[in-house]
């Protein structure tokens, strides 16, 4: 049986295993350590979209819930194109025309929707130059 001496990592000197770690080993930790990170991250996923069956929400307040964060996070979206007006950044009328011309149609799909009369909306593209 040979090992072979590699550099453990922080986590891995702080383990019992020490400097002399056979690789398999090695990859099992970091595979563990991905595992456990990944069901921690999926559980509370699950908890989010639990959350209205398990507080006997009405539609009204999850409408109310929903709403706000979604509004809040598009406004903020939008702040953030405002901010690409600075020195730092370069662009030409055409692209700028095209961006308010998307946040005008996504806002027009929105009223629609709202008033009964949806229609299918597209990704944005930018033009070049």
């Amino acid at each position: 049986m040979t090992f072979k001496l590699i550099i453990p990592t922080k986590e891995e000197r702080n383990t019992a295993f020490g400097a002399f770690i056979r690789p398999s080993v090695t990859e099992s930790i970091h595979t563990n350590q991905e595992r456990e990170t990944t069901m921690s991250k999926n559980s509370k996923k699950s908890q989010k979209h639990t959350r209205a069956s398990t507080t006997e929400e009405t539609p009204g307040e999850a409408f109310s819930r929903l709403a706000t964060g979604r509004t809040n996070k598009a406004v903020k979206a939008i702040s953030l194109i405002a901010q690409l007006t600075g020195t730092a950044y370069k662009s030409t009328g055409v692209q700028q025309r095209a961006i308010l011309e998307a946040l005008q149609a996504s806002l027009d799909l929105v009223k629609d929707t709202f008033e009964g009369k949806a229609k299918a909306g597209d990704k944005f593209r930018l033009p070049s130059g």
